[in-house]
């Protein structure tokens, strides 16, 4: 998923090693995502928060609740990836591209 705030923009991949799933939309998934109109580009207050959200080793994206003790266990083969726009490139065409494309 490719988030903005203005400021910065990034590609957070949420991606699981054994099966090469993406699963992102599913981690990220909220009623109050705003796609900025056009693109494939959602918008939010702070694009480290997200990134932080996602690698937070109590509660991140390779967390999950092991079904006979309740306790938080780390899946090995999921990794977090966070991709920025190469700097040689125009920002807004990164990330402003439409979902056409």
């Amino acid at each position: 998923m490719i988030f903005t705030d203005g400021k910065r923009t990034v590609d957070i991949r949420i991606l699981n090693l054994r099966t090469g799933e993406n699963f992102a939309e599913d981690f990220f998934a909220s009623p109050y995502n705003e796609k900025v109109p056009g693109t494939d580009v959602y918008r939010v207050k702070d694009v480290q928060y997200c990134i932080d959200y996602a690698e937070d080793p109590a509660e991140g994206a390779d967390c999950m609740e092991d079904n006979e003790t309740g306790e938080i266990t780390h899946d090995p083969n999921v990794v977090v990836k966070v991709i920025e726009p190469p700097a040689a490139r125009d920002m807004c065409g990164w990330s402003c591209r439409t979902n056409k494309e």
